[in-house]
């Protein structure tokens, strides 16, 4: 009987297969002419342009995974984008290309289940704990835009967290595949390798860049294409400890350990670079984690990590430390007081503690006023200029301190709602680094790492910016591809 019902399957997914790859190579003849005439009619850059939108279109209808390496390549570029190119269409070309991924990964799933005509197939819904918060945040901040004032910005806001959930699912699905997995970390390394590369370059090379950007009286913060040094730091910061991770599990071959260390290296420089507190205060935490959960036996851990604390007090106390590090480190001890920003006297020294403190004081403000939903996802900036303080007027966009601004957008249930989310995921990664061998413990253990320094980080930052979160999604599809084939394997 199987025999019979898998034989009927496969002819009638012949014609199926046939007609498909008869309509790939008409629409290859007909792509082919229309860019032999664009060819000779258009200017060159303008058909280097189509060239490239074309094979990104051929390549991903091929293999989405490509689509899906291109779109976090690009995504970076949203902030560089909406300043120096034209707005051609109404969303970032991090979007398009991401719905022109999932598009071609949806297709590739339906044919694969018409393929089996009624065999079970692999990879449906199967929603877990951290999906269900998930979706529990997302209709929170869905709910909350009842009365928000601007539906514009919240809707742009909620497509961040809807993409970011798309991402996380076509992750999860295509890393089952060891192969495909390690393809999935490359590309997610090589986009934070590219951002590193710029980084560098405007540090170390250009010698010129924004005026408030200068340090050291003669270099300029690095911040890639993020048009900021601080969410580009965070973007250094949060694969700094995956590379890492990867090093150490792949100790036992050192042509791959000294690629990934390399890879670290690059990632550290540039977040050096950023001089961004905030990014090194969360990358410290990030490392010491990965001090402390490397060895499998956590007394271990705890004694290096109270070891390097020592040594690093030791160098400190002894002038070893580059003193424009120290300092810049020892004055961060300025963003963890709180106070009310009216009646300072602002001045050059402490004019940014000021304006963070200023839209944290705005932050609470909302939630005082709206407690339960907030003020409505995403919208902090159209609402700031009624809770501005005087001599603050102008939004950042968010509050600078990602839990004070959900606070304020969503209310408590809100940020409640958040809170349990990346709970949950901090504690699927835990458990998933006590079950985990090799490369994998080293790609969990890497994990962690990013989730400590993005939480961390976020205290005084906002990350979820300029296709950063599409990277999130991706490091969440990883770790729940991980976590529940560890479940699969133990039943």
């Amino acid at each position: 009987m199987s025999v019979g019902i898998r034989t009927q399957s496969a002819l009638a997914g012949r014609p199926i297969l046939a007609w498909n790859a008869l309509l790939f190579r008409v629409a290859l003849l007909f792509s082919a002419l229309a860019l032999g005439v664009a060819a000779v009619a258009l200017p060159p850059l303008a058909f280097a342009l189509i060239l490239a939108g074309a094979i990104v279109l051929v390549g991903t209808g091929i293999e989405p995974l490509f689509g899906l390496g291109v779109t976090l390549l690009v995504a970076p570029f949203g902030a560089l984008e909406r300043i120096a190119l034209p707005r051609l269409v109404p969303v970032d070309t991090g979007h398009v290309l991401l719905g022109l991924t999932l598009a071609a990964w949806f297709a590739r799933r339906n044919l694969s289940r018409r393929l089996k005509a009624g065999a079970e197939v692999e990879g449906r819904p199967d929603l877990r704990p951290v999906d269900v918060a998930l979706l529990a945040f997302l209709g929170v901040g869905a709910f909350s835009l009842a009365g928000a004032l601007s539906l514009q910005y919240g809707l742009e806001e909620l497509l961040k967290w809807l993409e970011l959930g798309a991402v996380m699912g076509l992750v999860r699905a295509e890393a089952r595949v060891p192969r495909r997995r390690n393809a999935i970390i490359a590309l997610v390394l090589l986009s934070g390798l590219v951002q590193a590369g710029i980084g560098i370059w405007q540090f170390a090379f250009r010698h010129t860049g924004p005026e408030e950007f200068l340090i050291l009286g003669r270099f300029y913060r690095a911040y890639g294409s993020f048009e900021q040094p601080n969410p580009f730091a965070g973007f250094m910061g949060l694969l700094l400890p995956l590379a890492l991770g990867l090093a150490l599990a792949e100790g036992k071959r050192w042509g791959r350990a000294i690629l990934f260390l390399l890879a670290a290296a690059a990632l550290g420089v540039a977040l050096i670079m950023s001089w961004s507190r905030g990014a090194w205060l969360g990358s410290l935490a990030a490392l010491a984690t990965l001090v402390v959960f490397a060895p499998r036996h956590r007394p271990v851990g705890l004694v290096l990590l109270f070891a390097a604390i020592a040594l690093g007090g030791l160098a400190w106390g002894a002038g070893l430390l580059p003193e424009s590090l120290v300092a810049r480190l020892s004055g961060f001890s300025e963003y963890t007081q709180v106070y009310d920003v009216r009646g300072v006297d602002i001045t050059e020294a402490n004019f940014a503690v000021l304006d963070r403190l200023a839209h944290w004081g705005a932050a609470v403000d909302m939630l005082r006023d709206h407690p339960w939903l907030g003020v409505g996802l995403g919208n902090y900036e159209p609402v700031y200029p009624a809770y501005a303080r005087l001599n603050w007027p102008n939004a950042l966009g968010h509050a600078h301190n990602i839990y004070l601004n959900f606070a304020a957008e969503t209310g408590l249930i809100g940020l409640a709602a958040y809170l349990v989310f990346w709970a949950l995921g901090i504690a699927l990664t835990l458990r998933s680094l006590g079950r985990a061998r090799g490369l994998e413990r080293g790609l969990v253990l890497g994990l962690l790492g990013a989730w400590v320094h993005l939480s961390v980080h976020n205290l005084v930052d906002n990350l979820y910016v300029n296709g950063v979160y599409l990277h999130i999604g991706a490091l969440l599809g990883l770790l729940t591809a991980i976590a529940y084939g560890q479940d699969h394997h133990q039943r």
